[in-house]
């Protein structure tokens, strides 16, 4: 979404507890477009790992995705301008540099079946058991730069990296919470997924099958409460890269009650990042 939101300065790592050094933290990175912050709610230290696997998924999964789409970054004179495809003759593969007009767009897809814990029975593993990643492509913007080459024919790779998207999904989910409900108004299950300490990431981060049609907003987040016996269990659901029909993902915050719920919730149910 295009809206900034700077919400109340947090005064707490809310990652780890620490009080000391503590920096803004952007809910979705801003290498993925993000423009809403946590001001004064990472330390140096938990800033390091969130922002090694958000680099992750900016190089790795959305690299490419990125430059075509022109998303935006902080050194744009050093974006690339040429993105790489591969043509192959005669069982020989030659990579070839070409315009990022030229290229053939590609998104990667993460589908993982719903988190373990809203399974009947529960179930908790390290890996993504049921999970298909797969990639979305487009039509070159000028295809016929093509001709500058001689390649019979063009195709491109794209990487995946599960882990490190599921704990950027972890964070942004987890991040967005404290926004609205500050680190007192929920039990926060998240931290130790975000931060490596529990590999299990498939416990609380998951999906869910809808429709994938393209939206008018860049990422859709919004949540949902389900209740049990004693408290309510926070979801909040997330499309990345709604605006070009990314998939729904669904991740377990961890539990509130119904006061702070009705207090707070029922104005942040469309949120934004």
């Amino acid at each position: 979404m295009s809206k900034i939101t700077a919400y109340r300065p947090v005064n707490l790592c809310i990652y780890c507890g620490a009080k000391e050094d503590l920096r803004d933290e952007h809910i979705v990175p801003y290498s993925l477009g993000g423009l809403s912050f946590l001001p004064a709610a990472s330390c140096r230290e938990c800033e390091a790992v969130t922002s090694a696997f958000e680099g992750r998924c900016a190089s790795v999964n959305f690299g490419s995705f990125r430059i075509r789409e022109n998303v935006q970054t902080r050194n744009p004179k050093k974006r690339p301008k040429n993105l790489s495809m591969i043509s192959t003759e005669d069982d020989v593969a030659t990579v070839h540099l070409v315009p990022k007009e030229g290229v053939i767009a590609t998104m990667p897809l993460f589908r993982f079946r719903p988190p373990g814990y809203l399974l009947d029975p529960t179930h908790k593993e390290i890996g993504w058991t049921g999970a298909t990643f797969e990639v979305k492509t487009d039509a070159p913007r000028q295809q016929k730069l093509w001709k500058n080459y001689k390649a019979p024919s063009f195709s491109v790779t794209q990487n995946f990296d599960p882990d490190s998207h599921a704990r950027l999904l972890a964070k942004i989910a987890h991040a967005l919470t404290v926004g609205h409900l500050g680190l007192n108004g929920f039990e926060a299950w998240l931290p130790p997924y975000i931060l490596g300490n529990d590999q299990c990431l498939s416990y609380l981060v998951g999906g869910f099958d809808a429709n994938e049609e393209s939206l008018n907003v860049l990422h859709e987040i919004r949540y949902e409460v389900w209740p049990t016996k004693e408290k309510f269990i926070v979801l909040v659901k997330l499309r990345l890269f709604a605006q070009f029909g990314g998939p729904h993902a669904q991740i377990v915050v961890g539990t509130s009650t119904s006061e702070m719920l009705d207090r707070k919730l029922p104005f942040v149910i469309e949120a934004n990042a």
